[in-house]
């Protein structure tokens, strides 16, 4: 689960392109918005990790391992959603 924070200049495509480097930097591969990244195996596990590290570090957000699965953590506009939801 993500805890919230307050951020008033978040913007879902600018948030998108942050992602979109974080997981070029983590993989070395540049991905569109609705690549697959877990089910295809382009994140592994410690990519995974290198990722939510990244974006809790970046977004002060704090995202529970438990909750991030493929089916809702599988590419940067799902992850962009669930960040975005959270900050406010």
């Amino acid at each position: 689960m993500l805890s919230k924070v307050m951020r008033n200049d978040v913007n879902l495509s600018d948030l998108e392109s942050q992602i979109q480097s974080l997981v070029k930097r983590i993989t070395f591969t540049e991905v569109t918005r609705d690549q697959p990244l877990i089910s295809t195996n382009l994140l592994d596990s410690i990519g995974v990790v290198d990722l939510i590290v990244e974006l809790e570090k970046q977004w002060k957000v704090s995202i529970d391992l438990q909750q991030v699965n493929e089916r809702e953590f599988n590419t940067v506009e799902q992850i962009a959603r669930k960040i975005s939801d959270h900050l406010c």
